[in-house]
């Protein structure tokens, strides 16, 4: 696993090894973790009274990350819009 930020309120993190399945089930362990560390959210309490994650997830294809961060990042700005503190895949992986 490697994690890198991306700018802002953004981080990637790259999980070159794992199975759909397991990829998702990693994104629910950070967004549970950090749900129940219950940090206020000091700057914006119209959008939640405490900070919470949302994740976005993409397969890395034919070795594209740009694409990959593209589609994880479509997913992550869904999710946002379905109400934060979610995890959405990315269409590429909901055959999976």
């Amino acid at each position: 696993m490697s994690s890198a930020v991306l700018g802002g309120e953004e981080f990637l993190v790259l999980l070159t090894t794992a199975e759909p399945q397991q990829a998702r089930a990693t994104a629910e362990r950070i967004r549970q973790e950090v749900y129940d560390l219950k940090i206020p959210h000091m700057f914006n309490e119209s959008v939640a009274t405490n900070v919470t994650v949302s994740i976005g997830i993409a397969p890395l294809t034919d070795r594209n990350i740009g694409d990959a961060i593209e589609k994880a990042d479509k997913a992550l700005y869904e999710a946002k819009h379905l109400g934060r503190n979610h995890i959405l895949v990315s269409d590429d992986m909901r055959a999976l």
